[in-house]
Parts: C-alpha cells; structure tokens; sequence
C-alpha cells in the first residue's frame, strides 16, 4: 500500500504543470504579454499582467491547506431536511 503513497502529490504536480509553464512564459515575456492586454482592450496591462501572473504562479502555494486530513475546509455532513 505504500506504492500509492506519493500519488496525490503525482497528480497536484501534473496538473499545476501546465499553469506553472504559463506563467513563467509571461514572466519571460514581459512586453509581448502585455501588447496583448492592451490590444483586447483591458484597461492597466501591467496590472492584468501581475494578477494573471500572480493566479498561475501563486495556484500551487494556495494548495497546502488542501491536504488529506486536513478539517480546515470540510463541510460537515448533510442531515436531511428538519420537519
């Protein structure tokens, strides 16, 4: 059973992937990204540009509190209707 240990952590890594390679690719990327914003009419690219940095970049860290036995964000359990 300890083969299935390290899978979450598999899985969290391969999704994130994707947005991490975005986000650097902005960060890389800095003036094309935000000639971008501009064209489709969003007002302070430079901002735009922080926030979506900010979102794929910042995903993983917001994360940690999810883990398995974690109570922080569970909800309690449904009860049914009260008559």
């Amino acid at each position: 059973m300890n083969a299935t240990r390290y899978l979450p952590f598999v899985g969290r890594l391969l999704i994130g992937l994707p947005f991490a390679m975005s986000g650097l690719g902005k960060l890389a990327a800095y003036g094309p990204t935000t000639e971008k914003i501009s064209a489709v009419g969003l007002p302070v690219p430079p901002l735009a540009f922080a926030v979506a940095v900010a979102v794929e970049l910042g995903r993983p860290a917001s994360d940690r509190g999810l883990r398995r036995g974690s109570d922080q964000y569970r909800q309690p359990p449904f009860e049914g209707p009260r008559g």
